[in-house]
């Protein structure tokens, strides 16, 4: 907490404990991780800010889990490519 900036406002002495904390946390769990790991760790986390703020829709994140929804016959009826090599 001390080393959080200060602030008399009180959303954003908040905003700045948060800040502090994730960096904090991401740092101390990224010693003990390889450099390959250290980006998925990232993007989890920035990831699940982004959907607590909701930048990031529940559709988008089930779209990026899963892809895309459309059955077979859906896909087959698709436009192809036309630069496909």
């Amino acid at each position: 907490m001390e080393v959080a900036q200060k602030s008399g406002i009180m959303l954003e002495r908040l905003e700045f404990l948060q800040d502090s904390i994730t960096k904090n946390v991401f740092v101390d769990i990224c010693r003990g991780l390889f450099e390959s790991h250290k980006k998925i760790f990232s993007f989890l986390i920035t990831t699940s800010i982004r959907r607590q703020t909701q930048e990031i829709t529940l559709n988008q994140w089930n779209l990026l889990l899963r892809g895309s929804m459309l059955s077979s016959k859906e896909m087959s009826s698709l436009e192809r490519n036309p630069d496909a090599a």
